[in-house]
C-alpha cells in the first residue's frame, strides 16, 4: 500500500468530524497559510527546513513548546505548523491551535509532532 492508498483509507475509515467545542474566540477559526508558515505532510522533514527540530524528545514544559508543531488531516491535505510560531504570536492565545489548521472546518484527525532531525 502506497502512503497515498494509506491516507485515503484512514480518511475512509475515520470521517472528518467537526470542532468538539465552540472556539473561545474568532482567532481560533482563523486560516493559517503556507504564508503564514503552514506547511504540508507528508513531506519529508531532511528538505522541509521550515521545521523546527530539537535535540531530543521533549521533557519539560519549555522543551515541549520549543519546537511543538500541530498537525491535522483535513479531507484533502496534511497541513502542520510550529505550534508558537510568529503568525501564531499576533492571535489572542499567542499561539495557534488546530483549528487554526482547518480555519474551523472538520478534520479526520490531529496532534502534536515534534522533529528531532530529518528521518525522525
Amino acid at each position: 500500500m502506497t502512503p497515498n492508498q494509506a491516507i485515503a483509507s484512514y480518511r475512509a475509515e475515520f470521517i472528518a468530524k467537526p470542532m468538539k467545542r465552540s472556539p473561545d474566540n474568532v482567532d481560533e477559526v482563523r486560516q493559517m497559510t503556507q504564508a503564514d508558515g503552514m506547511n504540508e505532510l507528508p513531506s519529508s522533514p531532511a528538505v522541509a527546513t521550515t521545521f523546527v527540530r530539537h535535540s531530543s524528545l521533549p521533557n519539560t514544559r519549555i522543551n515541549a513548546t520549543e519546537a511543538r508543531h500541530l498537525w491535522v488531516i483535513r479531507s484533502e491535505d496534511f497541513p502542520v505548523a510550529l505550534e508558537e510560531c510568529e503568525w501564531g504570536k499576533a492571535l489572542q492565545s499567542g499561539k495557534i491551535k488546530h483549528s487554526n489548521l482547518t480555519g474551523g472546518n472538520p478534520a479526520h484527525s490531529g496532534g502534536e509532532i515534534w522533529f528531532l532531525d530529518g528521518l525522525r
